[in-house]
């Protein structure tokens, strides 16, 4: 802080402070709930309801309960807020002891920082007075911005919206693709109320954004674009004519009928279906007046409400496609037009109703650009384009329309359709020059070509058969000369394998005379072994009956066994019993013995003990006899002196 400032030396105030001369801006940011109460209750008393409504205001980004818990808690701890006459009030006067700060801020006009009021006050001599920044809080007259500087709160506090904030606007209205209120864009984009910042003038200042309403802003590039949408030239233009011829005499019609000048009926073409819009004639306008160049009107639907814009320089009113999709509108359908009492809506009806003319042309139409936007995804053969297109128009097309139309649609030059048309003959010229599509030729046509390519396929079949017959017997002659040489072959060598064949047979019948004698000694080998196989037997019979002999015993004997260790078990727990009772007897008479033994010793000490008193007694004893013997004597001497000193004292 200058010097020149801290210099400048204010009066001392009294309690009662002066009352501000004029209105304050700052750009800044409150720091908390308490500084807008207090900003609130400045001028006037509030009730709570009223209070609560002004800080939902100015605070849209607080839930409801913490914004009320948190007021509460603000009412009742602060000093400076009292509740009279049903009504909270704001003591404004404050504390004394702040009166040279508020003096400094007020003849400054702008918010410092705590630090700096204590500067200045050193330097005007007040440094003695202890001031903490928390009774600043607690004053009325005071509050604290977002970067901790106070100001007075008179003053007004304003959020100065920058660039970086209008990008974010920019960028949230781009999302949104349709006007937004300046509302949202400040609780969106900052958490306060609109009041608490100059959103409004930055948005107006900004040629990127237009007030298409009364707080709801839009982007003036996205209205370009809509505009240019609406504006560029309509492709199929040259095939709307009789349409439009059409269109335009049942619109004469219907002026002509009119009778409520409030109400405007409204004949749809296959254009503003496709491009969601109705076209302004001077009767459409007249009944928005006055309604500015540019507005963003609201339209009640099944589905709540639906946002059109009305151009009035372009003379349409846009975005109405969702609501022709709800009712399902065709060309040829009318619709009512009329504002409504509400501002800023406007009312439209569909009418059962529907111009025939204008719906059959139109209809062609639509079907049109629905061909164009399926090519453009999918493109399809040029036959099946340039026959659906004849097919929308039985009386048939000239070439040149053809042309354009298959031009627009498939993006083929008219050189590729008049080789089509020529090689195609369903395609029929009549002398005038028009094309026509005769469907049921086409028909056939497509079923002999249909029968033409299975006759092919047939063909080709039968082609790929004989090939394979072909090889097969190719393979067969091969094989049969093969067959031929080899048997030229063996006929040839005939003869010699014949001589070793029979010298083999003779081999052969010796080798068979030697193995039926052997087979004979081996005949009578197996009779013998067959006869010990049966001795075995038999000795294997007398064993097993042995065997089982020999395991009866042997269960019997397990019998035995078992019954045998049963009673050894028997005994063996007998035996563990009288040992068990055995161990405790010992132990009894183990215990005894050392209870005796101690009865013992203990009599052995009494004895000891009674030895040594007895030899005492006997000791004393002597003592005492030793004593009783001497008695007499000492009596004796005693007298005899006692009678010597009664003669001497007689005498």
């Amino acid at each position: 802080m200058s010097k020149g400032k801290g210099k400048t030396r204010t009066k001392k105030t009294k309690s009662k402070t002066s009352s501000p001369a004029s209105v304050v801006r700052v750009s800044g940011r409150l720091a908390n709930l308490l500084d807008h109460v207090k900003q609130a209750l400045y001028h006037e008393g509030l009730t709570y309801e009223e209070l609560y409504r002004r800080m939902q205001e100015k605070l849209p980004a607080w839930e409801p309960e913490k914004l009320e818990r948190d007021l509460k808690r603000c009412l009742g701890n602060n000093i400076s807020f009292n509740f009279k006459k049903e009504m909270w009030q704001m003591d404004k006067s404050g504390n004394p002891g702040n009166d040279p700060f508020y003096q400094y801020l007020m003849t400054m006009g702008y918010p410092v920082t705590f630090r700096e009021l204590l500067s200045l006050a050193q330097e005007n001599g007040l440094g003695s007075t202890v001031v903490r920044e928390q009774d600043f809080a607690y004053d009325g007259r005071f509050i604290r911005l977002k970067n901790g500087k106070w100001a007075l709160t008179y003053w007004q506090v304003v959020w100065e919206v920058g660039t970086q904030e209008l990008n974010q606007a920019a960028r949230l209205i781009q999302k949104r693709q349709g006007p937004v209120s300046i509302n949202y864009l400040a609780q969106e984009l900052l958490g306060l109320g609109v009041s608490e910042t100059n959103l409004a003038h930055a948005l107006s200042k900004d040629t990127r954004f237009l007030e298409v309403a009364p707080g709801q802003w839009y982007l003036k590039s996205l209205l370009d674009a809509l505009i240019a949408d609406l504006s560029a030239p309509d492709e199929f233009a040259f095939i709307r004519q009789v349409e439009i011829n059409a269109l335009q005499e049942a619109e004469l019609m219907l002026i002509i009928e009119e009778a409520d000048a409030s109400r405007r009926e409204y004949i749809l073409s296959s254009w503003d279906l496709e491009k969601g819009v109705l076209r302004l004639s001077k009767r459409m306008i007249e009944i928005f007046e006055p309604i500015d160049r540019v507005a963003y009107l609201k339209v009640a639907t099944g589905n709540g409400e639906l946002g059109v814009w009305f151009l009035k320089e372009q003379k349409y009113l846009a975005g109405l496609g969702p609501w022709f999709e709800e009712y399902g509108l065709e060309p040829g359908s009318k619709v009512e037009v009329s504002p409504s009492q509400e501002p800023g809506y406007i009312e439209l009806k569909p009418s059962r109703e529907r111009e025939a003319e204008v719906f059959a042309e139109g209809l062609r139409v639509k079907k049109l650009v629905k061909l164009k936007k399926e090519c453009s995804v999918t493109p399809r053969p040029l036959e099946e384009v340039c026959t659906e297109i004849l097919q929308l128009y039985p009386k048939g097309l000239d070439l040149d329309t053809l042309g354009t139309l298959v031009g627009l649609i498939a993006g083929t030059h008219r050189e590729e359709l008049l080789d089509l048309l020529e090689h195609h003959p369903y395609f029929e010229q009549d002398k005038q020059g028009t094309w026509y599509c005769n469907l049921t030729m086409r028909q056939a046509y497509l079923d002999w070509q249909k029968e033409r390519q299975e006759i092919l396929a047939s063909l080709e079949s039968y082609r790929q058969q004989v090939a394979v017959t072909t090889e097969e017997f190719n393979t067969l002659y091969e094989i049969k000369t093969s067959l031929e040489e080899e048997l030229a072959y063996l006929q040839d060598h005939h003869r010699h394998e014949e001589a070793l064949f029979q010298a083999k047979i003779e081999e052969l019948s010796a080798t068979n005379e030697h193995l039926t004698l052997e087979n004979n000694r081996l005949k009578n080998e197996y009779a013998l072994l067959e006869q010990k196989q049966q001795e075995l037997l038999e000795h294997v019979e007398h064993q097993g009956s042995q065997l089982v002999t020999l395991r009866t015993e042997k269960n019997k004997l397990k019998v035995k066994l078992e019954q045998t260790e049963n009673r050894a078990m028997q005994l063996q727990s007998t035996l563990n019993q009288l040992m068990e009772d055995a161990q405790r007897e010992v132990d009894r008479l183990k215990k005894e013995v050392v209870s005796k033994t101690h009865q013992l010793e203990s009599l052995q000490y009494a004895n000891k003990e009674l030895q040594r008193n007895l030899a005492r007694l006997h000791e004393e004893r002597r003592q005492m006899k030793r004593q009783a013997t001497s008695w007499p004597v000492r009596i004796l001497m005693f007298f005899s002196g006692l009678m010597d000193r009664r003669k001497t004292i007689g005498g």
